[in-house]
């Protein structure tokens, strides 16, 4: 009996985080918010919109070139990775936003 709820709960979490079962589980949209450490530049990324990583990329290397006096040279990402989302588990650790440093709180 435990072995047979084990296997279920193990099927579910493995069926969950494939990317075509895991688009009932997310809001329309996607909003990820990213930041260096004093604020100095700051992107929202929303892929369905086209505001993906490689426009905030190119934004930021035009921000330190007009910028060059800033000693903010690192982008953070702003929000938590939540683990009791296993739903989530196959995109945090294979989608590039999971992969920026989390500014933690002072």
């Amino acid at each position: 009996m435990k072995i047979s709820i084990r296997i279920i709960l193990f099927v579910i979490i493995i069926f969950s985080n494939l990317s075509f079962l895991n688009l009932g589980y997310n809001k329309i949209l996607n909003l990820y918010n990213f930041q260096t450490k004093n604020n100095e530049f700051n992107f929202i990324l929303l892929k369905e919109k086209g505001r993906d990583i490689e426009l905030m990329n190119k934004k930021f290397e035009l921000f330190k070139k007009e910028n060059p006096e800033t000693s903010d040279t690192v982008i953070f990402r702003v929000f938590e990775r939540k683990p009791i989302k296993f739903w989530n588990w196959y995109k945090y650790l294979t989608d590039e936003i999971f992969k920026y440093p989390l500014l933690k709180e002072e």
